[in-house]
């Protein structure tokens, strides 16, 4: 870990700080002329913190993906009753081994990422994510022969870039949900082009939707 990850973890907490005193929980009850409601399901305003753990494909045969983690705080908006337009932050880890017939090496990259997301709610147990993001380069580490006494790699393995992403919430119980998610990983200036250093991404996460102030 180094300090952009505190950056961003300081940043999670102090918006959870503000949510939790927030009292802007406007609810679509004018859309539904029910009783007995559920009031956390119909509100506009929501938000979600997510840990998830992921393996990266790259186009390029000869490397071979790692387990590594991303941690997410992301805010949605519903405008309809189904659909909602979404945003947040990303702190993103990657890692894989690249191996040819000279040597062997260990990256871990790591991106802190701004998502824009469509969401579709066909039900309180299912939620439906598809979107893009932008993602801003941090660092490329690699070592040489094994995964320890890691050396920043300064021309970096691929810098900012942009994504296109789909993913799956499924509530498991209460507030609790589990995520697994699609995302493809290409640089900024391509985004449609197929190239070496461009990767497929699947994660599986755990989230919880975070409450809010219910005051009318």
């Amino acid at each position: 870990m180094n300090f952009s990850f505190f950056r961003v973890l300081i940043v999670i907490i102090c918006l959870n700080f503000v949510e939790t005193f927030s009292q802007s929980s406007d609810l679509l009850i004018q859309q539904y002329r029910k009783h007995n409601f559920d009031i956390e399901y119909y509100k506009k305003f929501n938000s979600i913190i997510k840990f998830s753990v992921n393996k990266i494909k790259l186009i390029d045969l000869k490397s071979e993906g790692s387990i590594n983690y991303n941690l997410s705080k992301l805010f949605y908006f519903r405008f309809k009753k189904s659909v909602a337009l979404g945003t947040g932050i990303e702190y993103k880890n990657y890692s894989f081994e690249y191996s040819n017939s000279i040597d062997k090496k260990f990256y871990r990259i790591k991106y802190i990422s701004f998502p824009l997301f469509f969401k579709i709610i066909p039900s309180k147990k299912i939620n439906l994510n598809f979107g893009f993001s932008f993602n801003k380069y941090i660092s490329t580490y690699f070592s040489e022969i094994d995964k320890s006494n890691f050396i920043l790699d300064e021309k970096s393995f691929l810098k900012n870039s942009t994504s296109l992403m789909f993913s799956l919430n499924y509530f498991i119980w209460k507030k609790f949900f589990v995520s697994p998610s699609f995302m493809i990983q290409n640089s900024s200036k391509n985004t449609f082009k197929e190239e070496i250093n461009n990767f497929r991404v699947i994660s599986i996460g755990v989230g919880y939707k975070l409450f809010s102030d219910f005051r009318k």
